[in-house]
């Protein structure tokens, strides 16, 4: 007697097995096999007996539609595609499909709803840090990201709390009253702790001006100044310093005239004076080897006026500050030149270091451009991948707005110099002016070290979801030493590089000076429990500084947390009976004084000796070893002032992340998407899987099958 075995999902294809009844007792393991093999073809999900498939909502069917189009960036009009109906159609039958209005509406209705979600959820929250920076979009908008970080169920999260369409001039005020107006929407505006920010002007304002609308935050001591974009700038300087590694740009001036608000009569009278015509003199930068090259989202940030003749996006602002700063390094720099002998440059090593980056920015752009170019590039790599020590296919491109590509770039040419070489060596290709001589690819290789440096930073606060504004000040120290050492190393650098280093190291010291404005960076800092106070000493601060940073963290735990009357105490001799003395005055009288602190207590903590790096690391890292002390009989004052801290962010990288999909939901065509619309989408997305919105069925929950017919 046989038993038959027949495939459920494709009998067609999947021959039917048969197992004589004696040999039953053997196993069905080779069934088994068989049956997933089948199961993975036909793409069948492997689901328990007897549990039923969920049944079908209309609600469901248009809350996975309106997330789909949100999370992936697909527009309204593609739920209208043949190929999208015939799959719904081949999975139900019947189904209807809603049309792109209805979907923009219903978009913009969760939006809504969640919002009043979202603020109930940060009721619950203790402290929230924002990150902010501004887009203008490919439709000529301009918005304000606000990114929230809180700390919740055991990990650090974000989100962009919202997108504010700016409508005005992007003054500092302006800027904080939309910001507080936010977080009053959403209840917030005691939870504040920190604010991460790039270094434009007009966040000055901002941090200044906050306090009057949010009492609840500290002004300027509250502000973190973002970590990458200081990195950047000390980059910035290394490379502009005198053009030494690109050939000087050639600035045009471009007039443009405004006419100013005045009578007729007054404009006739006299047509030349500074009160008719008012003139904007803008510099437009040429020669740039990465001009033109703009892939990033930076071509949008800087050339968008949102009022006749106003010139003031809060970008404008960041670069304006950006290029002072670098003007003033070069100008500091130049004089230390004169102080050290042996930094003394020729012309002709001036002219070999202003052509590095020049000529291989232009290598690679040509070689992206020029399709026959790139095929001979390819040819020659193929030929010496043997013989190459890298794993790399092409040259990376150099874009003038984004950070690293200097980089990108020029490690890209040391690692393929056999190629580029023969590359050039063909008299066909016309690229002879572009060769590099021996010097060069000396100043090339060097440059590629330090650059490194800040390579490797760069991409230590690009991280998500990681506790760093406690580690800035530990960095920016490393990078200072070992600036230091490609400055003072003689033999190793040429002198135009350290020269570059040294300009590297005043912006450096300026933007470490501001550090000491803000005292989020000392508490996280002292708050990490292997560093405490001991890493301020073993790293060269003096005592004075020490003390000062000792006091700050006292004062400010001790407002926000007073001392607890029921809380377990520690007894600390600070001085012992004096031993009797031989000497005649010792009136043997001994002096005894004991002061009680709290376990709990921040002057226990900062007076015991750092926890090991080990045990840190074992726990988890700072956060989780925090979280093992929240309990009632550990230091949960401690442990809470400590996690308020040590997550504020240390760059405003997530809020540029969040920007970075702004292209991808509208672009230049799509221009009858609405402002409410677009933030609706980008808020959405940004909350989908976060403590914010868990998953799809929050969306169903909230639509409801009788509103979402209503809607359709």
């Amino acid at each position: 007697m046989d038993y038959a075995f027949t495939c459920k999902v494709d009998p067609e294809r999947h021959p039917i097995q048969y197992r004589r009844r004696r040999d039953t007792s053997n196993g069905t393991g080779n069934l088994k096999t068989s049956m997933e093999s089948c199961r993975a073809r036909n793409n069948q999900c492997n689901k328990p007996n007897g549990i039923p498939s969920t049944p079908f909502s209309y609600a469901m069917h248009l809350a996975i539609i309106v997330m789909l189009c949100a999370y992936h960036y697909l527009p309204f009009a593609g739920v209208l595609h043949d190929l999208i109906r015939r799959h719904v159609q081949l999975l139900r039958p019947g189904t209807s499909m809603p049309n792109p209005t209805t979907v923009s509406r219903t978009t913009r209705l969760v939006y809504e709803k969640q919002a009043e979600k979202v603020r109930t959820y940060f009721q619950s929250v203790d402290t929230v840090h924002l990150a902010i920076d501004g887009w203008t979009s490919p439709t000529a908008t301009s918005y304000l990201g606000l990114v929230v970080h809180w700390y919740s169920e055991g990990r650090l999260w974000r989100a962009v709390l919202e997108m504010i369409r700016m409508e005005r001039k992007h003054t500092g005020e302006y800027l904080a009253q939309t910001t507080a107006e936010c977080f009053r929407r959403y209840d917030l505006t005691d939870k504040l702790l920190s604010v991460c920010m790039d270094n434009a002007s007009n966040n000055d304002t901002f941090t200044r001006y906050l306090p009057h609308l949010i009492p609840g935050f500290n002004g300027p001591a509250s502000r973190v100044r973002c970590a990458a974009h200081v990195i950047n700038l000390v980059v910035k300087a290394r490379t502009a310093f005198t053009s030494h590694f690109m050939s000087p740009t050639r600035r045009k001036r471009k007039s443009v005239k405004i006419k100013a608000k005045s009578s007729r009569k007054r404009r006739r009278v006299n047509k030349s004076t500074n009160d008719t015509i008012e003139e904007h003199q803008l510099l437009v930068e040429e020669g740039d080897p990465g001009a033109g090259e703009t892939d990033s989202e930076d071509e949008f940030e800087v050339g968008g006026q949102l009022l006749p003749g106003e010139a003031t996006a809060k970008n404008d602002a960041k670069i304006l500050h950006d290029r002072y700063v670098i003007k003033d390094t070069i100008e500091s720099a130049l004089q230390y030149v004169q102080t050290d002998p042996s930094l003394d440059i020729t012309e002709a090593m001036q002219v070999a270091a202003q052509s590095i980056i020049t000529k291989a920015a232009k290598i690679s752009r040509m070689v992206h451009e020029k399709p026959e170019l790139k095929h001979k590039l390819d040819q020659l790599i193929d030929g010496a991948f043997s013989s190459l020590k890298t794993a790399r296919r092409t040259l990376a491109r150099r874009v003038a707005t984004r950070w690293n590509s200097d980089f990108e770039c020029l490690e890209s040419h040391r690692d393929l110099r056999i190629c580029i070489e023969g590359l050039i060596g063909d008299p066909s290709n016309n690229l002879e002016h572009l060769r590099l001589g021996d010097y060069e690819w000396l100043l090339l290789n060097q440059v590629v070290r330090v650059l490194k440096i800040f390579k490797e930073v760069t991409s230590v606060f690009s991280q998500a979801e990681v506790p760093l504004v406690h580690e800035v000040v530990p960095i920016f120290v490393s990078i200072r030493r070992k600036l230091e050492f490609v400055r003072d190393k003689k033999l190793d650098f040429e002198p135009i590089i350290r020269i570059a280093a040294h300009s590297s190291l005043l912006v450096l010291d300026k933007y470490m000076d501001l550090f000491e404005d803000s005292e989020v960076y000392w508490i996280a800092l002292v708050m990490c429990p292997n560093y405490k106070l001991q890493w301020l000493r073993d790293n060269g601060f003096t005592e004075s500084d020490i003390g000062a940073v000792r006091d700050l963290i006292i004062r400010r735990f001790n407002v926000l947390y007073p001392v607890d009357p029921n809380a377990s105490v520690l007894r600390v001799e600070l001085a012992k009976e004096l031993d009797e003395s031989d000497d005649e005055w010792d009136l043997g009288v001994g002096s005894k004084m004991e002061i009680n602190y709290g376990l709990d207590s921040i002057e226990d903590y900062l007076q015991t000796e750092p926890v090991s790096a080990m045990i840190v690391g074992a726990s988890g890292g700072p956060l989780k070893y925090w979280e093992s002390q929240r309990g009632p009989t550990d230091r949960p004052r401690l442990a809470r002032f400590a996690i308020n801290y040590l997550t504020a962010p240390a760059s405003s990288v997530e809020a540029e992340r969040a920007f970075s999909c702004g292209r991808l939901t509208i672009n230049h065509l799509q221009h009858q998407m609405s402002s409410d619309t677009f933030c609706a989408k980008m808020a959405l997305r940004s909350w989908y899987q976060t403590p914010l919105l868990n998953g799809v069925e929050d969306v169903a929950v909230l639509l409801g099958d009788g509103e979402a017919n209503y809607i359709d």
